[in-house]
């Protein structure tokens, strides 16, 4: 879905990899078959690209959404990162993964 996207993809997730490749193991891997070769390609095709990261509890657990951040917010201007809350969380946290295209 998210290489046929013409205006938007938006992106919530957990804990998010952006180096995972979007192909079986089984099949012949290619880095521009990773996740953030597709959003930067989309980008570069103006795809508007918004990915929301959990702000983890840096004292429970270590999810690396700063890294994440970081990561993709240099692949293209079109890429909007957000991590959430804005305070670390002590009681609760969002485990959902979702992806929508052209709304």
């Amino acid at each position: 879905a998210m290489r046929n996207a013409t205006k938007e993809i938006f992106l919530s997730d957990w804990m998010m990899n952006a180096q995972v490749y979007l192909k079986r193991r089984d099949q012949q891997l290619d880095p521009v078959d990773r996740l953030d070769a597709l959003l930067a390609q989309k980008a570069e095709q103006g795809v508007r690209i918004y990915i929301l990261l959990w702000k983890e509890t840096r004292l429970a657990v270590q999810l690396g959404s700063e890294f994440t951040k970081k990561w993709l917010k240099r692949l293209h201007r079109h890429v909007v990162i957000v991590r959430h809350p804005p305070r670390e969380p002590l009681q609760w946290s969002h485990h959902q993964k979702i992806v929508v295209v052209d709304q």
